[in-house]
């Protein structure tokens, strides 16, 4: 967390990728809205290679989902919220985003707790694949190209419990039962992430109380 300058907040995430996430405002903006009453949320993502394609758009659609049920925009009417996501590594092969996906979610939330936006919780996501039958959390590169489908799947974490489902992502073929297992292990993978957050945000905090004293 608080890896970039001139931005009001930042966090880097790597778990089978790499992203950076930084987030600027709320800023005064002039733009028109059909929600005046709510601050706009304007979401670009870079890719690691090359132009944004259409699995960026679907990433960016994916992640606007999330944050429409977590970030409290009534706060902040007719401001601008701008998130920029820049992803490091590849992490999977062009035809697939669960690794992507994943980890932009997760430093988004962390980005956006940086910089001190009002949220309604934390929220947490992780990939999954399976494989042979069997489920992979955090699967590798290799994995994901060797499975029959992937899932990347966001819960809202509430006391590090996942209380409520805000996104799941899926391609390939797989049965009811085996999607059931992928939301039940999700679930507790998420509370998981949700720990590893607190604990880098503690550390940040513990981090910024060491600097402010050494200034004092």
């Amino acid at each position: 967390m608080n890896i970039l300058n001139n931005v009001d907040g930042s966090a880097k995430w790597e778990q089978g990728t790499s992203v950076i996430c930084s987030v600027t405002g709320p800023i005064e903006t002039r733009r028109r809205t059909d929600e005046p009453t709510l601050a706009q949320v304007e979401l670009v993502i870079r890719p690691a290679i090359g132009q944004a394609t259409t699995r960026e758009t679907l990433i960016k659609d994916r992640i606007y989902s999330v944050l429409a049920a977590t970030v409290v925009r009534n706060l902040y009417p007719r401001m601008l919220l701008q998130i920029v996501i820049q992803i490091l590594e590849q992490g999977e092969g062009t035809g697939y985003n669960v690794l992507k996906l994943a980890a932009c979610l997760n430093a988004v939330c962390l980005a956006l707790i940086d910089s001190r936006t009002p949220m309604t919780g934390l929220f947490t996501a992780v990939a999954i694949a399976i494989v042979d039958d069997k489920l992979i959390l955090h699967p590798t590169r290799k994995q994901v190209s060797q499975s029959t489908s992937t899932h990347a799947v966001s819960y809202f974490v509430e006391n590090n419990k996942a209380t409520g489902l805000l996104m799941c992502e899926s391609e390939g073929e797989f049965t009811e039962n085996q999607l059931f297992e992928v939301l039940e292990q999700a679930a507790r993978a998420c509370e998981d992430v949700a720990l590893d957050m607190r604990e880098r945000i503690e550390k940040g905090v513990k981090e910024g109380l060491r600097i402010d004293a050494g200034q004092e």
